[in-house]
């Protein structure tokens, strides 16, 4: 007979994650307006400073969109180190595609996750007329 695990109690240490730190995080967040890009936008995070910025085409994006390309920065800080760990693996040992599949579909499912719960810590708020 196997036993039974203990219940483990909710994470309540300095540690946890809280609205503060992900404050934080949106702080090592740029946007920028770049008026004569094609694109929507554009995510760039620089690993060495932990920051990310974000262009966006002011055109094509409203103020929604822009703190939902804000939070996706965010996203794409807290995964760029798993990033940076598959392209060193990739240089490593060369490219595995089915595997990298699987790695690119987890990092999108994350991504997708994480920006839902930033979206439900930091909701959009319309501007001040």
């Amino acid at each position: 007979m196997t036993p039974k695990k203990k219940p483990t109690a909710a994470r309540t240490d300095a540690s946890a994650p809280t609205a503060d730190h992900t404050a934080d995080l949106l702080a090592r967040v740029t946007v920028e307006d770049t008026p004569d890009q094609e694109d929507a936008a554009t995510i760039t995070v620089d690993r060495v400073t932990r920051t990310a910025l974000v262009r966006v085409n002011p055109d094509l994006v409203d103020d929604q969109a822009r703190h939902g390309y804000q939070l996706r920065g965010v996203a794409r800080l807290i995964l760029s180190g798993y990033a940076a760990y598959n392209r060193d693996i990739k240089r490593k040992y060369g490219e595995w595609p089915d595997e990298q599949k699987v790695h690119d579909l987890a990092a999108d499912d994350a991504e997708y996750h994480l920006q839902a719960l930033l979206h439900q810590l930091h909701p959009y708020q319309p501007p001040e007329a």
